[in-house]
């Protein structure tokens, strides 16, 4: 069988992070929760919170507030990506690793600028992607969120990926519910290989009360354990890129 890789990465640090983190831990499953250090709209994750989930999983950044950051100026871009990686640090007391553009949005300037702020790679939203050429352009799978049919047709077609693609179109996935692409998308990386990336909001998951089919996923992702390999958004970066090794806290949750 081909490597096969499992990763998931949660967006925005919203208080329902808790609830999801809880889930997480009951089906063994990695996680890296990207998180800004304001949210405009939306609640954040208070100090003592995210301590608590930095016990168990990895911890990334997502600018100090919650903005397109593609809308800054070059110098307002970096303060909030550097800010944002220095307050978080200090709060959970380690390194943070990897960055999430916030609303997947990026270019080439801030790809610079998260390389030299001292992450070792960053995420993007683009889906439908099992490979990683650039650590800080990385796509992901599957988000945990329901999509009109054309979403996953011109993704699929985008994705470059005429072995994925092909099997999308065969079994219909795009006509399905965000729970059944993730998991035939899943049986399909365990066969071929690949990373299978799994990402979404809690507070998404929440208002849609999408917690029962993420439960299933999660289930169907446990039983798959002796098959496969799970690592957080972290240690994915070093498996892949030989980069120095992450901090023992999160080899030890690996």
């Amino acid at each position: 069988m081909k490597k096969v890789i499992i990763t998931t990465s949660w967006d925005d640090g919203h208080p329902l992070d808790l609830k999801l983190a809880e889930l997480l831990l009951r089906y063994n499953v990695p996680a890296t929760f990207y998180i800004p250090v304001k949210n405009i709209g939306r609640p954040c994750l208070t100090a003592t919170e995210l301590i608590q989930i930095a016990r168990n999983f990895d911890i990334g950044g997502h600018a100090y507030h919650h903005t397109d950051l593609t809308r800054l100026s070059q110098a307002e871009a970096r303060q909030e990506i550097t800010r944002g990686k220095d307050t978080l640090e200090n709060i959970i007391g380690r390194s943070l690793y990897t960055f999430c553009y916030p609303m997947g949005r990026y270019n080439t300037f801030l790809k610079r600028i998260v390389q030299t702020a001292g992450f070792r790679g960053a995420r993007t939203t683009k889906p439908l992607k099992r490979r990683i050429t650039d650590p800080f352009q990385a796509g992901t799978l599957v988000q945990a969120h329901d999509f009109p049919r054309s979403h996953y047709i011109m993704t699929a077609l985008e994705s470059m990926d005429a072995g994925l693609t092909g099997y999308i179109l065969k079994k219909s996935l795009y006509a399905e519910k965000w729970d059944r692409i993730a998991i035939k998308t899943l049986e399909y990386i365990v066969k071929h290989g690949g990373v299978w990336h799994l990402w979404g909001h809690s507070w998404e998951i929440d208002a849609h009360d999408n917690w029962r089919r993420l439960t299933h996923v999660l289930q169907e992702i446990k039983r798959l354990s002796g098959q496969i390999e799970k690592v957080d958004n972290s240690r994915l970066v070093e498996m892949l890129f030989s980069r120095q090794p992450v901090s023992e806290v999160a080899r030890d949750r690996n």
